[in-house]
């Protein structure tokens, strides 16, 4: 795998290797390929003339080579399916069938061409009688397997089957792990041998298309690394194209591989696949320090005990998951059923959050809906260091859910990470895309094992740089940090019966909602259209009565008693109070009224023509008024109008400060946002007035609710505010209040929902 000296040194240029197209075989074997409609041979492995007796020429036929049987048995198995690998019964028999030296031999078709496959060595009274133990082998390995209690039990159990069964010195069962690199999870070796177990392998020790080969064919026997391999001829026009041995037991070795050996000091190797689904779990890997060589039947007991180890693993880490699975479940089914009796959605959310992180085994649960965020230790350093990143995470759960066990790794330019919120798993659980619930796992600072540094070596050579496998193998050690453990397929599978659990839930609540919300609809249309007619005609009374008073005054032809003028004065200062009420309750009808004309409007032009409403064309001199550009919105001109005459007199009405600061813009939502809203851009309007205490900043926006005496700060029906924020939520955005300690008021808000 030379590479030139100006291409870039990178692991991938390992699996770029084409392994499967070799151009030479292991000499223990001959290999003969022919065309699969004629049976004339193609291709031969240049070692044939040596097995055969005589030189091999372009014309051969299965008849011209073989006895009678075996040409017969070939040509039936021209008439398979391809990648079907088929022992020849009896073995082959070259020339006469009575000389009775038959040699082990199997057959298959792939890639447009038949290949026989012939071991040298011919079939002998050990080999016999070695094949006659195979069935009673087997049966005591199926037998042990399925004695087996724990994970560990069986991974030891296949080991030392393998062990027994194929000779070699070490035999390994090696799981691959998430990110492609795996680990030795059983072992069987000789007693003087070092064991391997528990250490790890990068995954650039099996690249790409070599895995791919260990998918397609289970066994893979490397017999002597230090064989020379034997090249394969072919006919003049099959030159250019080189012969496919994916599934050839003699295919030749790769030299990285044999590199790879040698640097381990194992001169005889064979892995065996195992499969669940169709997809490589881990590998029984054998060694031996020897040259050794298997028969064909030896080969094939060690891939029906790999199989078998496949189904074996598999049920057993089933029942593992299947346990797991019905304690988990439990706690799902118990957080619906606690979120479903709540009041509302987040209610139910809020009472169910003690038994959530139960469900995917984590440490904490979040929970960011309506903007608010739902913890039980909100006060929590843990807490306090996730939130800011809440918005990083929702962008990147695109779909129902994001999970990593390292935030520091997914977020690199995120504020320092606490080690208590390593890694997180989300799920969505609402319309708007700051909907999220957040499991948490702390850091899990642990030790890894390697077999050798895990980084490839780049070598120098007369063709370029290139990547040569590691030399030492000694166990190289690495502690491992800024990660959680990891979120497993149980975990993810848990996380999604959650988030369509809730999804559910929210989609019955949301069917109840659009019930009740038609029935309010109608009600307050109702209450709308009396408060408006109420309030005009209570008005009409009161203007009626206030003409009564003035006109029982002036035909009173005397000065009134000092009783009968503070009686006077209190009926007009009720009549005023009632007045205002009365007009407040007017106004806020019309809030609610009508249509909104939604349209691009120029915010700035609207907070400039509310402040001429409140002032005229030029503010008083105690007024200290600035409005920023603002940008342009969709929006009804005439309520948001409503909101900065609303907002603009409550600055300086409640202000006693001078000048009385005014200032109308847009800013980066803080910390002290609802979570929804930080980070984005919200216009604001800010005074240097009396500001507003924290318990009160939900009170204020109450119909007629005022935090003063009546006669304090120039009066008011207390129903402004109420006002701005219907007329802010009929737009689908919202409002809220900030005020710092002796630093006036912020009203901030949205024209639209996030």
């Amino acid at each position: 795998m030379n590479q030139h000296s100006n291409e870039k040194v990178d692991l991938d240029n390992c699996d770029r290797e084409p392994i499967h197209i070799p151009g030479s075989i292991q000499p223990h074997g001959v290999l003969l390929a022919f065309d699969p409609q004629s049976l004339v041979l193609r291709y031969w492995s240049q070692n044939a003339a040596m097995l055969l007796g005589r030189k091999v020429t372009l014309t051969e036929t299965p008849e011209s080579l073989f006895g009678a049987r075996t040409a017969a048995a070939i040509r039936q198995i021209s008439q398979e399916s391809p990648a079907v690998v088929v022992p020849i019964d009896g073995g082959a028999t070259i020339g006469r069938e009575d000389e009775n030296i038959r040699h082990t031999a199997a057959a298959h078709l792939h890639a447009g061409m038949l290949l026989l496959e012939i071991e040298i060595a011919p079939i002998d009274k050990i080999h016999s009688r070695a094949i006659s133990k195979l069935p009673r082998l087997l049966k005591t390995a199926t037998h042990r397997m399925q004695a087996c209690q724990t994970m560990e039990e069986l991974y030891s159990a296949i080991a030392t089957q393998i062990k027994s069964l194929s000779g070699f010195d070490r035999v390994m069962i090696y799981r691959f792990l998430e990110g492609g690199h795996g680990a030795v999870v059983g072992e069987a070796a000789e007693s003087h041998l070092e064991s391997f177990l528990g250490l790890h392998y990068p995954a650039s020790d099996i690249p790409q298309q070599a895995r791919r080969l260990y998918e397609l064919n289970a066994v893979r026997l490397i017999a002597d690394i230090h064989a020379p391999p034997v090249p394969i001829a072919a006919a003049d026009s099959d030159a250019q194209q080189p012969l496919d041995l994916t599934f050839s037991y003699f295919r030749s070795v790769s030299p990285i591989h044999i590199e790879y050996l040698q640097n381990m000091g194992v001169a005889a190797s064979m892995s065996i696949s195992i499969l669940q689904g169709g997809d490589l779990w881990g590998m029984i890997a054998c060694h031996h320090y020897e040259p050794r060589n298997l028969t064909l039947e030896v080969r094939d007991a060690c891939e029906l005990i790999g199989v078998a180890a496949g189904v074996y693993l598999g049920s057993r880490q089933l029942a593992l998951e299947n346990q797991i699975y019905r304690v988990r479940r439990d706690a799902l089914h118990q957080t619906l059923r606690t979120a479903a009796a709540g009041e509302s959605f987040r209610a139910g959310i809020e009472a169910a959050l003690p038994i959530m992180p139960q469900i995917v085994d984590a440490e904490e649960a979040l929970v960011c809906l309506d903007g608010k965020i739902l913890t039980l230790r909100n006060e929590s350093p843990t807490i306090q260091s996730l939130i800011p990143l809440i918005p990083q995470i929702a962008a990147a759960t695109s779909g129902p859910l994001f999970y990593t066990d390292s935030l520091r790794t997914h977020f690199p330019s995120s504020a320092p990470i606490r080690a208590e919120v390593a890694g997180v798993l989300a799920i969505r659980i609402g319309e708007s895309p700051l909907d999220i619930m957040l499991f948490v796992r702390p850091e899990y600072a642990h030790e890894v094992s390697w077999a050798g540094k895990p980084q490839k070596e780049e070598v120098a050579t007369a063709h370029g740089i290139r990547l040569s496998p590691r030399k030492s193998f000694e166990t190289w050690r690495e502690i491992v940090r800024d990660h959680s453990r990891k979120w497993s397929t149980v975990d993810r599978d848990m996380a999604l019966e959650l988030h369509n659990g809730l999804a559910e839930l929210l989609g019955r609540r949301a069917i109840e909602l659009t019930r009740i919300n038609e029935e309010l609809s109608r009600i307050n249309a109702d209450l709308d259209s009396f408060a408006f007619a109420a309030s005009h005609d209570l008005r009409e009374q009161l203007r009626n009565l206030h003409q009564a008073i003035t006109m029982f005054e002036a035909k009173l032809h005397r000065p009134l008693t000092s009783e009968e003028g503070i009686r006077f004065e209190t009926i007009q200062r009720s009549r005023s109070r009632l007045d205002e009420l009365l007009e407040g309750l007017l106004r806020m009808s019309r809030a609610g009224r009508g249509d909104l004309v939604l349209e691009p409007i120029q915010i700035t032009a609207v907070a400039q023509e509310a402040a001429e409403m409140i002032w005229g064309s030029v503010s008083p001199h105690e007024v200290q008024l600035t409005i920023e550009e603002m940008p342009e919105a969709n929006a009804d001109f005439m309520c948001v109008r409503e909101i900065y005459c609303n907002l603009f007199s409550n600055a300086t009405k409640y202000n006693s400060n001078l000048p009385k600061i005014v200032h109308a813009g847009t800013m980066v939502a803080g910390a002290a946002a609802p979570a929804a809203y930080r980070g984005r851009n919200v216009f604001f309007v800010r005074d240097n007035g009396i500001g507003v205490a924290p318990q009160d900043q939900e009170r204020i926006f109450e119909i007629f609710k005022r935090l003063h005496l009546p006669h304090e700060f120039g009066g008011g029906s207390g129903a402004g505010l109420t006002i701005v924020k219907k007329v802010v939520e009929r737009h689908g955005g919202s409002i809220w209040v900030e005020s710092p300690a002796n630093q006036g008021t912020i009203f901030c808000f949205t024209l639209e929902a996030i």
